[in-house]
């Protein structure tokens, strides 16, 4: 690892890439699940689930591309392969028919969203006690999407989590994994 980030610790760097290998893991699983979902559906709204797992797919891809370009620019190498995102992830991969129907479906896609919102939460109450602004900077710009997002299925299911997962609470709480 060369540290042209001078200004930076470290054991900060190494954490935070310890945290960012970690949610491109998840990120990754998070893709191939919505990838199942996009061409698995048999429902009535196929063509319109079909068109929005599209575009969160999209979504994710960019944001896995975001995430391990930082963590490059932070020095390190990024994980690639699959087998390691498996047994990184802490997301977990979804069954054939939670592929398939439309509740399951949309259920698993607000499960993970909620968990990935969790992670970048935790990641980023971590990182306001280093100098990587960078990072938060990152990091922010992607809670603000995925809340969206995670606002916009549980809106499918009847409700929203997004104030449950709001960073500042996590922070004030002390919460950091």
């Amino acid at each position: 690892m060369s540290n042209h980030l001078s200004y930076l610790k470290k054991d900060d760097l190494d954490k935070i890439n310890l945290k960012l290998q970690e949610l491109l893991a998840g990120l990754h699983v998070f893709y191939a699940n919505l990838r199942g979902i996009h061409w698995n559906i048999k429902d009535i709204n196929f063509f319109v689930i079909h068109k929005k797992t599209e575009k969160l797919y999209d979504y994710v891809a960019e944001v896995i591309d975001i995430i391990a370009e930082r963590s490059r620019a932070l020095g390190y190498d990024s994980e690639f392969r699959c087998s390691e995102f498996i047994k990184k992830s802490f997301i977990n991969e979804i069954s054939l028919d939670e592929t398939s129907s439309l509740m399951p479906s949309i259920s698993s896609i607000v499960s993970n969203l909620k968990d990935i919102l969790k992670n970048i939460s935790d990641t980023r109450c971590f990182i306001d006690g280093t100098s990587d602004y960078g990072t938060a900077n990152v990091l922010d710009d992607i809670i603000v999407s995925f809340e969206k997002y995670l606002w916009m299925y549980s809106s499918l299911l009847g409700g929203c989590g997004c104030a449950l997962l709001h960073k500042m609470e996590h922070c004030e709480k002390g919460y950091v994994s």
